[in-house]
């Protein structure tokens, strides 16, 4: 069950979705496996082109907070 899909899903083990986001996932490995123990399969988005704006938005105050997770690694 490992494969990319036509959304720019990712979807398989932790193995397999290391192995494809670990130059781009923001995270280090023990983090990466830390936040996935005692799951067998995995998802993961590529959401490819990044824009960079000259003021950045600071997405504590939008998300009551604190940014979901997996902003914080943007």
């Amino acid at each position: 069950m490992n494969g990319i899909g036509s959304e720019r899903r990712i979807v398989g083990s932790k193995g397999f979705l290391w192995e494809h986001t670990q130059a781009k996932a923001g995270i280090d490995s023990a983090g990466f496996f830390r936040y996935f123990a005692g799951r067998d399969i995995g998802y993961a988005i590529d959401i490819g082109d990044v824009r960079r704006y000259k003021k950045p938005l600071d997405l504590t105050l939008i998300y009551g907070g604190r940014a979901p997770q997996s902003f914080l690694y943007l």
